[in-house]
């Protein structure tokens, strides 16, 4: 796990590595992108940060549901 961030110090709470967008600029794109970039799993899950009260059961239903599927979009 780790969170996409220019702003390390904001997230530094959490005690989770960050690293930084690879293309600056380009808003949540961008943090994708970078989440792509760094990922080194086969499967991830991308969160925006405003989301509140995620729960790690629903990350795991989209996650494990669907093992034949390149994408999950609920």
């Amino acid at each position: 796990m780790f969170i996409i961030t220019n702003d390390p110090e904001k997230y530094a709470r959490f005690g989770v590595p960050t690293l930084p967008d690879v293309i600056l600029g380009i808003g949540t794109l961008g943090g994708i992108h970078a989440g792509l970039h760094y990922l080194k799993d086969r499967a991830d899950f991308f969160v925006a940060s405003d989301i509140p009260f995620i729960q790690s059961a629903v990350i795991d239903y989209l996650i494990g549901s669907f093992p034949d599927i390149d994408a999950v979009v609920p």
